[in-house]
């Protein structure tokens, strides 16, 4: 009897010297955040070490894989934005052939007319407005390949569209597709990304 009282007495010291981390790593297991971030640490050198050990092998692993699944889905939507940028390329140059052959008609204006000074103020207005036009061309490509951040904002949806139909009107009538836009002015303005919103309009 005696025995067995000892016997009982040391295999209750050992359950509860094991309960009490099995069920602080328990908790920690249950306490792992959205990002895998845990403050547990490896404080034992017995089997209860090994699954501490274990558990904090798994989650480097699980991050490690969620790192690499969000490589690959910005890679995808960085090779999507190049591929449309391409599609998009002989429609901007079309956009800049045009004003740039309004500067050089106006420049030959001007050296054909030295002195008339009314037509030349005329032609500078015209080239100002010609550069303006191929600024606003070349960033707005700019502006739909670039690589950003997700920027939430207040977005006006009717400026995105006739942004994004902007980006598009050479091909569009190359293709001879007529796009009609109503309701323009109605739109709301909305929370968003507005260069991402752009992107799903083109």
């Amino acid at each position: 009897v005696a025995a067995l009282a000892v016997c009982m007495a040391a295999a209750l010291l050992v359950a509860r010297a094991l309960a009490g981390p099995v069920k602080d790593l328990a908790g920690a297991m249950g306490a792992v955040g959205p990002n895998l971030e845990t403050d547990l640490k490896v404080d034992r050198g017995d089997e209860v070490g090994l699954l501490q050990k274990s558990f904090l092998d798994m989650l480097g692993r699980l991050r490690t894989a969620r790192d690499e699944r969000e490589r690959t889905r910005q890679a995808m939507v960085r090779a999507e934005r190049l591929a449309a940028v391409g599609t998009l390329a002989s429609g901007v140059a079309h956009e800049v052939n045009n004003p740039l052959a309004g500067v050089k008609n106006c420049l030959a204006q001007m050296e054909a007319r030295p002195d008339d000074r009314e037509r030349h103020r005329e032609y500078r207005q015209l080239m100002a407005g010609a550069l303006d036009r191929i600024e606003q061309v070349t960033r707005g490509l700019l502006d739909f390949s670039r690589r950003r951040d997700l920027e939430v904002g207040p977005v006006d949806l009717g400026a995105v569209t006739t942004s994004a139909l902007d980006l598009l009107a050479f091909r569009l009538e190359r293709s001879r597709v007529e796009v009609v836009v109503a309701g323009v002015a109605e739109l709301p303005v909305i929370r968003g990304d507005r260069h991402q919103l752009e992107q799903v309009v083109v």
